[in-house]
């Protein structure tokens, strides 16, 4: 639903956008979202990010304290109820996101 795909792209691109505040590089986000057949969609936000993220088991504990931290399992949430995944992962200096819907 056009609503929860609002949601979807806003936290990541949220995230995507503090990770690249104060870099001192030239930041940048890349997206790329792209339908496969009739209904399957797949949503990738990669940015750079010098420090690997916290993690707590499969969850992303947020650097931000003054905000809850719930975008990636709500990114997460989203995917399941469309019978989809959500993926995050941290290499390089680079973080990505990877969600795929298929409602």
């Amino acid at each position: 639903p056009e609503p929860e795909l609002c949601v979807l792209l806003g936290n990541l691109l949220e995230n995507a956008l503090n990770a690249c505040a104060g870099q001192k590089d030239k930041p940048f986000i890349r997206v790329n979202i792209l339908q496969n057949g009739a209904s399957m969609l797949t949503v990738t936000v990669d940015n750079p990010c010098p420090l690997p993220p916290d993690w707590e088991g499969q969850r992303l504990i947020p650097r931000r304290r003054d905000a809850p931290g719930i975008g990636t399992e709500s990114v997460k949430a989203i995917a399941r109820r469309c019978h989809g995944d959500a993926r995050f992962q941290w290499k390089e200096g680079m973080f990505y996101a990877s969600v795929m819907l298929n409602p």
